[in-house]
């Protein structure tokens, strides 16, 4: 709920958001604190949480969450208007892209990959606390204002999130996910890990379970199943979405055979075909390296940001990736990669 608290006499006025939390309330005002403290420009001010009135009886009374008001809406709400990207030019880039002599693919693709970049900044610097998210999408990503030329993207709803750098909010056995973006394992971690020992003893042994589980992973998949519905309109609706993952989930979970499947489909999917066989195949190549079926064959989130899809560093497009995450997965790479440099080959 959006509400108004008033300061002191009641002369001044601040602008809230306040949520009820029936279940992990505690959860998701541990991690609003940390991440206050560790990375603020990454979630919204997060004021307080109280506990509210009893509702029925026998049962806890729910927590009421408090954030200061932030942004111009979700990511989701801008997907779903007929002009996106268009309409995220000016608060990502300040000013419209129209009078750049641009190709429409061409413009869409470099609002689609700013947005991305600051998704993956903004995640890598969650990760970096050992808080995972669990559930990201476009509906939990909040715009910056485009009034501020200081504001970032941020991240909300923290409900499923855990703390694996001591265990808060992870149970091995428990996942919380949505379906239409969550990866297929379900599980952030090996169901026989097991739970978290005392705070000390989990801060210790954190960094040893991170490196060898790879729990961030799971919201990269997350992140490629948002690439895709950026790059390609027709996935932007819910039931579109639900097909497409089940596609996925036919082809194994390569990105690289559907894209093989919608070429032959006609203009319904040439939008994004477009956007991602850009400078190459460069969208294609980082998204093989998200959606994957299998969590340690995926890139990390400082190393996405990092891919040439959407940094400006000048990095080659496969051949210097190849270098960053071979040792991974080399079959899988070198399978991949021949295919992206074969079809651009016979695209000429």
């Amino acid at each position: 709920y959006r509400a108004t608290l008033e300061n002191g006499g009641g002369t001044a006025t601040t602008d809230i958001v306040v949520k009820k939390a029936y279940e992990y309330g505690e959860a998701e005002a541990w991690m609003n604190e940390r991440l206050e403290r560790v990375c603020p420009n990454r979630v919204p001010k997060f004021m307080d949480a109280f506990e509210g009135p009893a509702e029925k009886k026998n049962q806890r009374p729910p927590l009421w969450l408090v954030w200061q008001f932030e942004g111009e809406g979700t990511l989701a709400d801008a997907i779903q208007e007929r002009n996106f990207p268009e309409n995220l030019e000016e608060p990502f880039f300040g000013e419209s892209l129209s009078g750049r002599s641009l190709e429409e693919s061409r413009r869409r693709g470099l609002v689609i990959r700013r947005v991305l970049k600051e998704v993956l900044d903004a995640i890598s610097d969650i990760h970096a606390t050992g808080i995972v998210h669990r559930d990201v999408k476009p509906q939990n990503i909040l715009l910056p204002s485009s009034k501020s030329k200081t504001s970032k993207l941020k991240f909300i709803d923290f409900g499923a999130a855990a703390d694996l750098r001591i265990g808060i909010n992870y149970l091995p056995k428990e996942f919380l996910l949505d379906p239409r973006y969550a990866p297929p394992e379900k599980y952030i971690m090996s169901t026989s890990t097991p739970k978290a020992p005392p705070t000390p003893v989990a801060a210790a042994l954190s960094p040893v379970l991170w490196t060898l589980n790879r729990p961030d992973r799971f919201d990269m998949y997350s992140v490629g199943i948002l690439l895709v519905q950026m790059c390609f309109p027709s996935l932007r609706r819910d039931n579109q979405l639900i097909a497409f993952n089940r596609q996925l989930e036919k082809l194994d979970y390569d990105i690289l055979k559907w894209r093989d499947v919608i070429a032959s489909k006609g203009s319904s999917f040439r939008e994004g075909i477009d956007i991602l066989d850009m400078d190459g195949g460069r969208g294609w190549d980082l998204l093989r390296l998200l959606i994957n079926g299998t969590p340690s064959k995926r890139i990390s989130a400082s190393a996405a940001a990092l891919h040439p899809f959407v940094s400006n560093n000048g990095l080659g497009v496969v051949p210097v990736l190849l270098e960053q995450v071979g040792d991974m997965f080399p079959e899988d790479i070198q399978r991949q990669s021949e295919w992206l440099f074969g079809k651009k080959g016979k695209e000429g």
